[in-house]
């Protein structure tokens, strides 16, 4: 009999210990690693062992979560329990710990014998691709699909990967830990030449590599490196940027300055010059600026098992970081006349086959049409242009883009979130309930952010319904389909959200239901089985989190654009440790002196994780989303490196059209059985929460 568990890092260590054997055993097809990773995934909880009846650990299965997918990093069995139902009891067992994740995802080279398994435990072959080692094996992407609806997209595109990789810059000691030489020390970096991390990561050496090598003594080694420099790729930046960065870098390093130092710093400066956010080292000169790099560039500075242990952080990262707008006050605005020729230039879909007459005649048509469709400009505080998109307003239930385009460089996905999420916000505010986008230029990074941010493709287009009801589950699905009578254009997603809507195993599914909210937002379904809470907040941190309101009461004159705010992180001590996700938050603003509003309930939010931990571990986990620095977190936890916060990271934040006060709120509460003086966040049951809500 073979049980399937979750593998505690407080009790099992003897199992830990198994569980690293049974690696070593297998590092030839399962790619190096290191114990720190163990120790990490373990940790996340994201190691199910199986054990036979003598509590024998005889396999393994290490997974990560990526965009609602498990990624399988590694299926290991013991040698001697092979054929007897070991892999798919451990399949099974990460099936049912992972249920509300859409399907497992991983990767393997073709020739390897188990390549024949993952069929027979339900896998199908997605796709292809060329592994980087020196023979250059092929890979094949295997899935697993759970069977949830699919509410988002016809297609895997999330669930099989955009095809972009995580672009990294590797500091000269890590490239040459990737040769074959085996040691103690290189071990950390080969395990970034793992298989799934090949299909994830994309790997980039930077023109000071050669310096490195040339510093080799021994002529035959240098001739070797130089020909493994073209297995990776190269960093293009620009040369006055590229010297720029050398000069400000230079002044994070005491004189004398050494050699190593001059090539640390220019490896650093090609890496911001090309726009590249990560970079990996193990040197320890880098890593303890590495706070700072990020502070005034935005550049993460990890080592090789960070790399590995938080892939699926850094890849939210790379897809949305506001923290890189923080400051900035992007300014809307019409196109001027005469700017037609400049936006031309700058937008014009070369990459994806537009021509520049086309594109200078789509622009002219749109702009010859003031009374149905504006153009608008997005610029930052330089009055550099970011971005340009059109909008009319078709009627009063369907709003179209029919033009986005984005020219911000590394900005790019972070401001493609960020206009996907303004669209929709500017749809739901004047309650149309259909937001399409129908150029038909978009660049990638656009489709990810509007396949990540809820749309979905459908006959050329990408519609978002954002449906501004309170209701059940089935006056929702009612509604939906009488508005896709007669729209043909969108007729596919609204029946295919209100077929998910009827049907009866999802409805008794909290997890999927919610996600369909979510898809609907601002809509909220009275029958979803999820928790709900009131959370205190203070007025200083509503105003820089949420609250536009309390925003303009700011005598610096705070402008907050909601839509920067897709995802917000708010910090707060242990004392509840109750909360769990996902669930609704009603945001109670404590009373503030001379603060107009506060003392009122002011937003509602969804909660998305709730994650304890110590502050520094937090604040790196979450520094991307920005508003709160080091000090502010420090102070969380009284100054106290050591001690456990909680961080609560929420999304699809909405002002209270009619904010609730104190004693009302007491009076629902009391009404119900609830006394409270909401000093720490309070459970309320759903009844109580649409009361409230809805006031």
């Amino acid at each position: 009999m073979i049980e399937v568990r979750q593998l505690r890092l407080d009790v099992d260590s003897n199992q830990l210990a198994e569980v690293s054997r049974l690696w070593r055993s297998n590092s030839a097809t399962l790619g190096f690693f290191t114990a720190g990773a163990f120790q990490e995934y373990a940790a996340k909880g994201q190691i199910l062992i199986a054990e036979d009846d003598s509590e024998q650990c005889v396999g393994y299965a290490l997974y990560r979560i990526s965009r609602n997918v498990v990624v399988l990093v590694h299926l290991c069995v013991a040698t001697e329990r092979r054929s007897s139902g070991v892999a798919r009891a451990l399949i099974d067992g990460l099936k049912s710990a992972t249920q509300t994740m859409r399907g497992i995802r991983l990767s393997c080279r073709r020739d390897f014998p188990v390549a024949a398994l993952w069929p027979r435990l339900g896998f199908v072959a997605m796709n292809d691709r060329t592994g980087r080692g020196v023979d250059r094996k092929p890979l094949t992407t295997w899935w697993l699909d759970y069977g949830h609806p699919d509410l988002f997209s016809s297609n895997l595109a999330i669930a099989m990967g955009s095809g972009q990789k995580l672009p990294v810059v590797m500091d000269a000691n890590v490239f040459f830990d990737l040769d074959e030489r085996n040691d103690v020390e290189s071990e950390e970096s080969k395990a970034l030449a793992a298989d799934w991390v090949q299909v994830n990561v994309e790997l980039f050496v930077t023109p000071e590599i050669l310096n490195e090598i040339d510093r080799q003594k021994n002529e035959s080694l240098r001739r070797q490196e130089r020909a493994r420099v073209g297995q990776f790729s190269m960093v293009q930046s620009e040369l006055a940027q590229y010297d720029r960065f050398v000069e400000e870098i230079r002044f994070l390093y005491k004189t004398p300055i050494t050699v190593q130092d001059e090539s640390d710093i220019r490896q650093l400066a090609y890496a911001l010059a090309a726009g590249i956010q990560f970079f990996v080292t193990r040197d320890a000169g880098v890593i303890c600026r590495g706070d700072v790099l990020y502070e005034q560039y935005g550049l993460t500075v990890m080592r090789p098992v960070d790399l590995v242990v938080h892939l699926d952080s850094m890849e939210s990262e790379a897809d949305y970081r506001p923290v890189r707008l923080a400051g900035t006050r992007l300014e809307h605005r019409l196109v001027k006349p005469g700017e037609v020729e400049r936006l031309v230039l700058r937008f014009q879909g070369n990459a994806v086959g537009e021509k520049a007459a086309a594109f200078r005649r789509t622009i002219t048509a749109l702009l010859g049409n003031p009374e149905k469709c504006r153009c608008y400009v997005v610029c930052d505080g330089t009055e550099e242009v970011l971005a340009l998109y059109a909008k009319r307003e078709v009627d009063e239930v369907l709003s179209e883009v029919p033009l986005l385009r984005l020219n911000a460089r590394d900005l790019d996905a972070t401001l493609a979130r960020y206009l996907a999420a303004h669209m929709h916000w500017r749809s739901a505010s004047r309650r149309a309930v259909i937001t399409k986008i129908c150029d038909k230029f978009l660049m990638p990074v656009v489709e990810r952010a509007l396949t990540e941010s809820g749309y979905s493709h459908s006959n050329g287009h990408w519609i978002r319904a954002g449906f501004p009801m309170v209701g059940t589950s089935r006056q929702m699905a009612e509604a939906l389909s009488n508005l896709a009578n007669g729209r043909s254009d969108v007729v596919v997603p609204l029946k295919s959200l209100s077929r998910t809507l009827s049907n009866h195993s999802l409805i008794s599914d909290p997890f999927s239901l919610a996600k369909v909210e979510t898809a609907l937002w601002p809509a909220k379904i009275t029958d979803l089985a999820i928790q709900n809470y009131i959370i205190p907040i203070q007025p200083s941190w509503a105003r820089e989190l949420f609250d536009e309101e309390l925003a303009r009461q700011d005598l610096l004159g705070a402008n907050l654009d909601l839509a920067l705010q897709l995802e917000g992180v708010y910090y707060r001590t242990t004392h509840f440790t109750k909360l769990a996700a996902p669930a609704r938050i009603l945001w109670y603003v404590s009373q503030g002196k001379n603060i107009q509003g506060s003392g009122h309930i002011r937003a509602c939010s969804r909660l998305d994780e709730v994650v304890v931990g110590k502050p520094k571990e937090l604040y790196r986990a979450y520094r991307r989303l920005g508003v709160y620095e080091w000090r502010d977190v420090y102070a969380t936890a009284r100054q106290n490196i050591n001690s456990d916060i909680m961080a609560l990271r929420f999304s699809q934040t909405e002002q209270m059209n009619r904010p609730v006060a104190w004693k009302r709120v007491q009076e629902v509460l009391r009404s119900r059985g609830v006394n409270t003086n909401i000093r720490s966040p309070v459970a309320i049951d759903t009844e109580t929460f649409f009361e409230l809500y809805e006031i």
